[in-house]
């Protein structure tokens, strides 16, 4: 998403975004460090931001919890972008939730060296997108409000504001949208998700998801169905064989198990 959308940079960074060149264009850099071990590291995503001579390159990384290593890889791409290309380099840490962002928001200091500052933002730093012109207008953060904010009152109007958003971007793009947030959202705000969403999108977008909802939906009951089957039968089932079985999406391959399941003497035989 932030490839697709640096603007999205600028709105989380707020008052840092200033650092930035107005109006010029963006590009992709590497997002490869070399280390001397030989180990290679990899941000999440490095963006450049303005022309030659005026570039400043943002290195975007995703945290979902505290990893202590990261304050010392962190300074590592700085230092190694700074030395390959000599832009001066913005940090950008996104968080989903406020006590990882509490935990990252600190200078890492490197002895009397360097001091790498990171621009950390948790939940309350990324804007709530209500309003349907400004989900147009930028996508992507109406996908990471819905993801954010899923549980602030008014959530309707995130989940309007989200179906905006994904029929601004077309349909495939849309669907892998939503897909996203629907995974990252709690089993009753699914629900509530698919409510809004099926009723805010017009045609051909509303059949898109509706398939993609009920493809999901059939393949997790069958899932059900096998493992019932099979403890109704006194089979013993471990977490591998649970995690196979529900982990599968091949609706093709569930009905061929969902139609041995009643006549094997072992649970092999169900994957042979």
């Amino acid at each position: 998403m932030f490839e697709r959308c640096p603007a999205l940079v600028r709105v989380l960074l707020g008052a840092a975004a200033a650092l930035l060149p107005e109006g010029a264009p963006v590009r992709v850099a590497s997002n490869e460090f070399s280390h001397y071990k030989p180990t290679n590291y990899h941000a999440d995503r490095v963006l450049v931001f303005g022309s030659p001579p005026d570039e400043v390159a943002v290195i975007v990384e995703i945290q979902r919890r505290f990893r202590e290593e990261k304050l010392r890889v962190w300074p590592f791409y700085v230092a190694s972008l700074w030395a390959r290309d000599g832009y001066p380099v913005i940090l950008l840490v996104l968080c989903d939730d406020a006590k990882t962002a509490a935990a990252y928001d600190r200078p890492i200091r490197i002895g009397r060296a360097a001091v790498v500052r990171p621009d950390v933002v948790g939940p309350d730093r990324v804007p709530v997108v209500r309003d349907p012109r400004l989900a147009r207008d930028l996508p992507e953060l109406a996908v990471i409000s819905a993801i954010l904010h899923h549980d602030r009152p008014g959530s309707e109007e995130i989940f309007r504001a989200l179906a905006t958003a994904l029929m601004t971007v077309g349909t495939e793009l849309g669907r892998q949208y939503y897909d996203l947030v629907f995974a990252e959202l709690p089993e009753p705000r699914q629900l509530h998700l698919q409510e809004v969403v099926m009723t805010t999108l017009t045609p051909p977008y509303r059949s898109v998801y509706n398939r993609t909802i009920w493809s999901a939906g059939v393949a997790e009951g069958e899932a059900k169905a096998i493992l019932t089957v099979l403890e109704s039968r006194g089979f013993t089932l471990t977490d591998e064989v649970r995690n196979r079985v529900t982990g599968c999406t091949d609706r093709n391959q569930l009905e061929a198990w969902l139609h041995r399941v009643g006549t094997i003497t072992a649970i092999e035989e169900l994957f042979s």
